[in-house]
């Protein structure tokens, strides 16, 4: 089970509609937008999908893609789920 939950999407940022203003940037929580030369992008292995850069782009941007549905993750039924889980995996650490 992955230490964060990610949504079953990740972001992509349209490169003709991104005027580079770095509203993207200052809203993601878990800086998953790099600005390298002055061009933003999402890293992908940081996004957890959550659309907070989509709603605040002035521009639209930025879009929510689906992952390929073997990376999709299942939540756990219920919390005792959970922390069986999260015991299997320490355990075998």
């Amino acid at each position: 089970m992955p230490e964060t939950v990610n949504a079953h999407f990740f972001a992509v940022i349209n490169p003709e509609l991104c005027t580079q203003c770095g509203t993207c940037e200052t809203r993601c929580q878990i800086q998953a937008i790099q600005n390298t030369d002055g061009l933003r992008s999402i890293i992908q292995q940081k996004c957890i999908g959550c659309g907070l850069c989509v709603s605040t782009c002035p521009n639209n941007a930025i879009t929510l893609i689906h992952k390929d549905k073997s990376q999709d993750t299942v939540p756990p039924k219920d919390q005792d789920d959970w922390y069986r889980e999260k015991s299997k995996s320490r355990s075998s650490v």
